[in-house]
């Protein structure tokens, strides 16, 4: 299985409060916020040859090589120059060190999740594609996932409240080379989402073209990728 960690942001949010920590390692009660991200999957995945994407000069003035090492011994590196136009070509910059008839889990680094998405992947049916891991909410900020009356994934949208469900930010396809085909016909047609390259838009693709896929409950999910929802979660966590 091939599990990308993308971690390649520019944290402007956080910068703008002073902190220019990368954001992966930004202190969260006692550790690293992507090691809570790396958490969230234990147990539910394998998690021995993770991929994770670094801007070079991250890996250059921080101590991110050494907390992904730590972590992970036998994780692999793909550097980049530069932010990219998204989430989505992020992860595309991995390709060359995925396995393309393998699964392929994406997951934010900013993200803590209580979920059973391991069970859920055991028990898909060879008719389904992929999954895509979802909670209740209705934050504006995220990306949210309507259902066909069949329960299948309907279409997904970027930062509009279409439905009760919003993703948690961990995606799966059945095969990295499903993925990749994808956002190679997004950038192809130029179809970005509120300016950038999501994953979740690119299942809206894949729809179209027959492919089906559903969905797996979380438990709970705390983003952590902002000031104040971090705020919000440490403040949980003292009281």
């Amino acid at each position: 299985m091939n599990i990308v960690i993308p971690m390649a942001g520019k944290g402007n949010r956080f910068k703008e409060k002073g902190i220019y920590t990368p954001k992966p390692l930004i202190d969260v009660a006692g550790k690293p916020m992507f090691y809570w991200a790396l958490d969230s999957l234990k147990g539910q995945v394998p998690l021995e040859k993770m991929i994770f994407v670094c801007l070079k000069d991250d890996i250059e003035k921080y101590p991110l090589e050494e907390a992904i090492f730590t972590y992970s011994r036998k994780a692999k590196l793909m550097v980049i120059d530069s932010v990219t136009s998204g989430q989505a070509e992020t992860v595309q910059l991995a390709s060359p060190m995925m396995k393309v008839k393998e699964p392929l889990i994406i997951f934010n680094c900013d993200t803590y999740l209580r979920s059973s998405i391991g069970t859920t992947i055991s028990k898909a049916t060879s008719e389904m594609d992929g999954i895509i891991s979802i909670f209740k909410s209705n934050d504006p900020g995220l990306s949210y996932v309507k259902l066909n009356q069949d329960k299948f994934v309907d279409q997904v949208v970027e930062k509009e409240v279409i439905s009760s469900y919003a993703t948690t930010g961990l995606y799966h396809f059945n095969s990295a080379k499903l993925f990749m085909n994808a956002i190679e016909e997004a950038t192809l047609l130029n179809e970005k989402s509120k300016g950038e390259y999501f994953v979740g838009p690119l299942y809206n693709i894949l729809i179209k073209k027959g492919y089906r896929f559903t969905v797996d409950y979380a438990k709970q999910c705390i983003p952590l990728g902002t000031p104040q929802q971090l705020n919000t979660f440490l403040n949980s966590v003292d009281s």
